[in-house]
């Protein structure tokens, strides 16, 4: 069971549901925003456990509203390719999972934010080394390129 309230008090973690802005390796659209707010959006979310001793992001577990995930996991793969910011190994795996999961008719998600932080591109736009490694610009530019890209 997830759990959603209390964290301390709980050992099986904790439930972060992100509705249609974080999607498992990917993001939403810009409806009512730009790349500013989206990144502010990010940080908030890739250290919210940055100070809260009661749970990893091993024990996050994201909820997104709806289900993209092999279609963002294939945008990844091609960026992944195309600018070498992450070893891919890791990813080439969790595209295998997905595809695998999906083939049995079972749901992709939850995922965990330790894995997004590897796999979620939009995500990693709050990590300053994955943003000196793609040479996009600063981390707003980033955001926008990758907005451009993924559609």
């Amino acid at each position: 069971m997830y759990h959603v309230c209390n964290p301390a008090q709980r050992d099986d973690g904790v439930a972060m549901f992100t509705g249609d802005t974080v999607f498992v390796a990917g993001l939403g659209a810009f409806f009512e925003g730009n790349a500013q707010d989206m990144v502010s959006a990010m940080k908030k979310l890739y250290y919210i456990n940055a100070d809260n001793e009661f749970v990893d992001d091993d024990k996050t577990y994201i909820f997104p509203g709806h289900e993209y995930t092999l279609n963002f996991m294939k945008f990844t793969q091609k960026i992944v390719g195309l600018h070498k910011p992450t070893n891919s190994e890791f990813l080439n795996e969790q595209v295998n999972r997905y595809q695998s999961l999906q083939s049995q008719g079972l749901p992709t998600i939850p995922s965990t934010l330790k894995e997004e932080k590897v796999q979620n591109l939009f995500l990693r736009v709050a990590d300053p080394k994955f943003v000196k490694a793609m040479h996009k610009g600063n981390e707003e530019e980033l955001m926008e390129f990758l907005y451009n890209a993924c559609d």
